[in-house]
């Protein structure tokens, strides 16, 4: 038989309600080319945050992964779980409404395989027909507009840098 192996990509099964491994990297944006580090922002945090060996796709890359509060098993769907209950400060608070505005988004692994968000749209071309697309990561929050709308962030919106903060 013929087989090879790279580094970091080794295939593992996985049993039904085997915990899978998730972990936390960087917030990235559209609008910005500075990244941050998952824990910059005060999101629910593990009791010990350990960073972890990445493969060499993720050190090439650049990446940074940490341990997350985040727990998953192998086929176990649970929706809308309580990850932790927190207080913010007004800084705190400003500081995640400036991330949003720049529409940042975290990055985070599943067995080392990207998360990702299918987004559902409309085609321009007046066919009706839906197009789906992915964006890696998921946005760490949405602007609401008076209207109760989602406000559509572009280059002609005031933005302020988080790095500011």
């Amino acid at each position: 038989s013929n087989a090879f192996y790279l580094p970091g990509v080794a295939p593992k099964a996985f049993q039904d309600g085997d915990p899978v491994n998730l972990k936390v990297q960087t917030l990235v944006s559209p609008d910005t080319p500075l990244q941050f580090d998952y824990y910059s922002l005060p999101f629910c945090r593990p009791s010990k945050i350990v960073d972890l060996q990445e493969n060499l796709g993720e050190a090439l890359a650049g990446d940074k992964a940490h341990t997350s509060p985040f727990h998953a098993k192998m086929k176990e769907d649970v929706y809308c779980a309580t990850l932790c209950r927190k207080e913010y400060s007004r800084e705190q608070v400003k500081e995640f409404s400036n991330f949003v505005g720049l529409e940042y988004r975290a990055n985070m692994r599943l067995d080392s395989l990207p998360l990702s968000e299918v987004v559902t749209f409309e085609k321009e071309d007046g066919s009706g027909e839906d197009e789906e697309t992915y964006n890696l990561g998921f946005a760490i929050g949405l602007k609401i507009v008076g209207n109760g709308d989602e406000e559509e962030a572009g280059p002609d919106k005031k933005k302020e840098d988080p790095s500011e903060a």
